[in-house]
């Protein structure tokens, strides 16, 4: 009989990308927008990536989207490329 971790195993990856990949955001929008992020801010679903800022911050996020993309496609080492939309 399987501990039941074995199975859970599949779920803790899942969780550790999602993870991964905000700590990549987050550095990306730092190193282009000069703005703090944190984990709470970015909502990551299906191929929507969300950040949930305002204002001028936002509006920042959104001029500079297409760097920020690309710095993460350079993150990644395209192993796994950045397909996900940033709202």
């Amino acid at each position: 009989m399987q501990q039941i971790s074995f199975y859970l195993k599949k779920f803790f990856n899942l969780e550790l990308k999602d993870s991964n990949l905000k700590k990549i955001i987050i550095e990306s929008v730092k190193e282009v927008c000069n703005i703090e992020l944190t984990t709470k801010d970015i909502d990551v679903q299906k191929k929507i990536v969300k950040i949930n800022k305002v204002g001028v911050e936002k509006t920042e996020i959104f001029i500079n989207k297409k760097k920020i993309q690309e710095k993460i496609n350079l993150k990644l080492n395209s192993v796994d490329s950045f397909d996900k939309k940033i709202i």
